[in-house]
């Protein structure tokens, strides 16, 4: 049998994190939520690797913009087998 494939967002996000304490992890992530929020208009697809002293990353963010909202949970749907009054919303 055929597996059905795996919904998609428009924006999807991949992140891979090291760290030696919860407190680099923490640090590790809102650095990366101000990279991302400073970067303006990113290139897609989006990579980005960094290592230090305590923590390190790899942060890859993925653009379709063939898919909208409706598209997904549509997609959805299928993925899920449903139709009609169960629809995903």
């Amino acid at each position: 049998m055929i597996e059905p494939v795996k919904p998609s967002r428009t924006f999807e996000a991949r992140l891979e994190i090291g760290a030696d304490s919860l407190d680099a992890l923490t640090c590790r992530l809102r650095n990366i939520l101000i990279e991302l929020e400073r970067g303006g208009e990113l290139p897609m697809p989006y990579n980005s690797v960094s290592g230090g002293y305590d923590s390190g990353s790899v942060v890859q963010i993925i653009h379709n913009p063939q898919i909208d909202h409706d598209s997904y949970f549509e997609a959805v749907d299928v993925y899920l087998g449903r139709t009609g009054e169960t629809r995903a919303a």
